[in-house]
């Protein structure tokens, strides 16, 4: 008796088994192009999410800008100092995003 990944939930199932007991997945009946087709709908789920958590991060960056170009903040005020927090984390979350998307691209 093996443990293997469930394709649906990826969580730990014995390989005797006909359902997965977490998510009820028939695991007993499922073709190898039924694996195939599984695994391309995570890899295509998990570059969407990561493009999204990029716009997100380019929203932020740009929302940070925008606050501290049109309203002109006092210098030692807390709307500068939360314009620059939103500018630094906007760009710092959009480059990681953009190298894990990078690295899941190579990994394809």
């Amino acid at each position: 008796m093996a443990v293997i990944n469930c394709p649906e939930c990826n969580k730990k199932v014995s390989d005797k088994t006909q359902q997965c007991p977490h998510c009820d997945f028939a695991i007993g009946e499922v073709s190898e192009e039924k694996l195939e087709s599984l695994n391309r709908i995570k890899k295509i789920k998990r570059m969407q999410r990561l493009t999204t958590q990029s716009f997100i991060a380019i929203i932020l960056f740009a929302a940070g800008f925008t606050w501290m170009y049109w309203h002109e903040p006092e210098p030692e005020s807390i709307e500068l100092y939360v314009s620059q927090a939103a500018i630094a984390i906007g760009v710092i979350w959009y480059l990681v995003n953009r190298v894990r998307l990078i690295i899941s691209k190579k990994k394809s």
